[in-house]
């Protein structure tokens, strides 16, 4: 089934970009911390909202426009950007030779193309805030609201808004051609993959099976994953799925357990450790599992650097404990 985008292209005319670039004040400094096999508070000086690692680099973005990185694995960190009332940054995204991202609340993005040492914002009369983006290249990116799918072609310039009758969980982008958003029905019916095969024009809807509930979505090189949980009855047993094109989907090899926790860089699975610990699961294999922590448990937004695990809720924490995955490690289906 097709839905026509609706479009929202409204050309960019920038006013000079603001951000920590032309800052006079000094960024505040962030006391390093100690780590141990528990969890240690970082004293960021706004809330945290989100979290990414890329080429090991930790970062994290939150309330007043906070960016902030730690290149040693969480033990030291660096405000990277901070405005006071500033807007709520939820997400970063990657560009390649030291362009990246951070989205969230308002009509600007903040934009960085060294490497996130200086940021600037990119106003645009179209951008209207972002929870989570998805880049394919440097150009092409997708991105969800609490309502909408969004997406560019010109390296975030201009955005396309669609709105539709579901509430969009995760997204992927394949290339810039390809993208694909696993969402949640509103009133409880069946969760849904919205696809697209033409950079956006026309979104293809997919429902899944009842009792099927869809954690998270995954871009490889040639295929998308799709991880999740089917629950029949009092039985709730793991699911996964695999697909080029978004539409046709086929049924992946087994999981070690029922996925929760997903973002975009896995999923953590409970059971994990040999004292029932998490494990961590990319879309591609298995790599590492950590420590079992019932009274403090792993939230959604988490990234693994070096021996590091952190987690975002309320602030930031970070651990050690990380150990190598002891099972056997397989490719996904359709990936080399």
């Amino acid at each position: 089934m097709f839905f026509a985008a609706a479009f929202l292209m409204t050309a960019l005319a920038a006013p000079p970009a603001r951000g920590n670039a032309n800052r006079s004040n000094p960024l505040p400094a962030v006391p390093p911390v100690t780590l141990a096999n528990a969890w240690t508070t970082v004293g960021l000086p706004a809330a945290p909202l989100g979290i990414a690692v890329h080429n090991g680099t930790l970062w994290v973005c939150g309330k007043d426009a906070m960016v902030a990185e730690s290149s040693d694995g969480g033990r030291h960190w660096t405000v990277r950007n901070l405005q006071r009332n500033g807007e709520m940054l939820y997400a970063f995204a990657f560009f390649g030779k030291g362009a990246m991202g951070a989205f969230g609340t308002g009509r600007a993005w903040l934009r960085s193309s060294d490497g996130g040492a200086t940021w600037g914002e990119r106003p645009s009369s179209s951008y209207y805030g972002l929870r989570q983006v998805a880049f394919a290249n440097a150009n092409d990116g997708y991105g969800i609201s609490s309502s909408q799918i969004a997406w560019t072609h010109d390296g975030g310039a201009t955005w396309n808004f669609a709105s539709n009758q579901t509430m969009p969980l995760g997204v992927a982008a394949l290339d810039g051609q390809h993208a694909a958003v696993i969402s949640e029905a509103k009133g409880g019916g069946q969760e849904v993959v919205m696809s697209t095969n033409d950079g956006g024009s026309h979104w293809n809807r997919i429902a899944f099976p009842k009792g099927w509930r869809l954690e998270g979505i995954f871009a490889g090189t040639t295929h998308f994953h799709l991880f999740g949980k089917q629950t029949q009855g009092a039985q709730t047993t793991p699911m996964a799925v695999y697909s080029s094109d978004g539409r046709h989907w086929q049924v992946d090899s087994a999981l070690p357990g029922v996925p929760s926790g997903c973002d975009q860089g896995g999923c953590l699975f409970a059971g994990g450790g040999t004292d029932g610990g998490w494990a961590v699961f990319p879309f591609m294999t298995l790599t590492y599992q950590l420590p079992n922590d019932a009274q403090e448990p792993a939230t959604n937004d988490w990234a693994v650097s070096g021996d590091t695990f952190c987690r975002v809720s309320s602030d930031l924490r970070c651990r050690t404990g990380r150990t190598p995955w002891t099972a056997a490690a397989a490719s996904r289906p359709g990936e080399n």
